[in-house]
């Protein structure tokens, strides 16, 4: 089943993301450029952080979850 939009959604999606996307690319390139192995729990730090945040920012609740042998997860509920 598909749902279409209004083109007048389609415009305002257009025009936020084109709008917002040196910030978006930024921030993904931010967080490309994180090393964070997999074998190597504390350096996903720097990674959690970044995206706590933003989350934060955007008014999420954010819960770190320690892992026994990786560096945890991230849980994030909306507002």
């Amino acid at each position: 089943m598909t749902t279409a939009i209004s083109a007048t959604t389609a415009q305002d999606i257009h025009r936020y993301l084109t709008t917002h996307q040196e910030a978006m690319t930024d921030f993904l390139r931010q967080l490309v450029c994180l090393e964070t192995p997999s074998s190597v729990p504390a350096s996903q730090a720097p990674l959690q952080h970044l995206l706590t945040t933003a989350l934060r920012d955007l008014a999420y609740e954010v819960e770190t979850i320690p892992g026994h042998r990786t560096g945890g997860h991230l849980l994030a509920r909306p507002p």
